[in-house]
């Protein structure tokens, strides 16, 4: 079967099949954080993003280490009171033992104040978490979540957690480690501002960290913060049409889900891309018929992708379906008048693809039969025409003499 997932090997540029890098708009782009975007209210709703990126959690930082420190410096003061004793004296002996069983307790005391609180240790993993997610330390989030697994999905003053920094920074490192602890719900908290995390990522132009956020939560390219924008939208207005067609990519390997399908829609709206294809030269539309994903296929051919485009190795859209017996997909296609004679840089067909004795196999070879009577049906037409266009000539040439 054929591994359609291109997550791996997705570029940061992701280009449509002519192999130039698109744009949504063709206003001249403005590197994240440098111009601000065509769009004023993009631009407005990203500036705690881009200042984010450059300053540390300073108030996070600091309040753990007042608590760490209030925690250290709560050790009791050891009873110094000196007790004086006189030989047989029995009240001296008891006021020695007392005073040793006091500085016996305040060692003890002291020995458990010195170590960090429970809740002392989560703020500080908290806090280590938020700043290495904005400096991209993978190791060092991976070590604090491990401490703190909630912490994925705290938030600071202003409303953003680890994935908001970590996506609009572009740390993709830090973005897969994000999702693999959190899942879809670090993807879905919003800060002050309503954004998500996918919002900053679209916002500052990173595709990548937007693929990922988008496969693993498709119904976040259609969510509108508090300026009704979507993420989409927020790509669309700062001219990234990378990040449009890195949405467009995760979107089509979800297959037939509505959300995704809506998704799709609005991205090729918004100016993506239908051929739009990774370095391992995967389209849109084989995503989509490996998944089987007949909605998401019929969305990409109204759109214009072209249906007989091929990756690296030779192999086309219909073959992906076939490798995956992906039966629907593959009616689809042939419906679209997919090419069943197509063959790879092997050499091998649709038909090599699919499984011995799967539906995908019998519904190419029903398929193919049915061409092969209608190239006989055509031959024998074509034969009698030739043959008449014969007699007719010999008849005319016999009348003539």
């Amino acid at each position: 079967s054929i591994v359609a997932d291109t997550a791996g090997s997705c570029a940061a540029t992701l280009q449509p099949a002519g192999g130039a890098a698109t744009t949504a708009a063709a206003a001249p782009r403005a590197a994240p954080g440098t111009e601000p975007p065509a769009n004023a209210q993009a631009t407005t709703s990203s500036a705690a993003s881009s200042a984010g990126c450059k300053l540390s959690l300073q108030h996070a930082s600091d309040a753990a280490d007042v608590m760490a420190s209030a925690a250290r410096n709560a050790v009791p003061a050891a009873d110094k009171q000196k007790v004086t004793t006189l030989p047989g004296n029995s009240s001296g002996r008891k006021a020695k033992a007392a005073a040793n069983s006091r500085t016996s307790k305040a060692g003890t005391s002291s020995t458990t104040a010195s170590k960090p609180t429970g809740l002392s240790a989560v703020a500080a993993a908290a806090a280590s978490a938020l700043a290495a997610a904005k400096l991209g330390l993978q190791d060092q989030l991976a070590a604090a979540l491990a401490v703190a697994p909630a912490a994925a999905c705290l938030r600071d003053v202003d409303g953003r957690c680890c994935l908001h920094y970590a996506a609009g920074c572009g740390h993709e490192e830090c973005v897969d480690v994000l999702l693999d602890k959190a899942g879809t719900e670090a993807a879905k908290v919003r800060d002050a501002n309503g954004d998500l995390p996918l919002h900053l990522a679209a916002q500052q132009g990173h595709p990548m960290c937007a693929y990922n956020i988008a496969k693993a939560c498709p119904a976040s390219c259609l969510v509108h913060n508090k300026r009704s924008q979507s993420p989409i939208d927020v790509a669309a207005a700062g001219a990234h049409g990378e990040v449009l067609n890195a949405l467009l990519l995760a979107c089509a390997g979800q297959g037939s889900s509505a959300v995704a399908v809506a998704a799709m829609r609005a991205l090729l709206a918004a100016g993506a891309v239908p051929d739009t294809w990774a370095p391992n030269g995967s389209s849109a539309l084989m995503l989509a018929a490996a998944a089987d994903g007949v909605a998401a296929l019929e969305v990409l051919l109204e759109g214009g992708a072209t249906i007989e485009l091929q990756d690296a190795l030779g192999r086309s859209a219909l073959m992906f379906a076939a490798g995956n017996g992906a039966t629907a997909a593959c009616q689809v296609l042939l419906d679209s008048a997919a090419s069943l004679s197509a063959r790879d840089r092997r050499g091998r067909a649709a038909l090599s693809y699919a499984p011995a004795g799967s539906a995908a196999a019998k519904l190419l070879q029903q398929r193919l039969a049915e061409l092969e009577t209608v190239a006989s049906q055509l031959q024998q037409q074509l034969l009698q025409e030739g043959q008449q266009q014969q007699n007719g000539s010999a008849a005319g040439g016999a009348a003539t003499a």
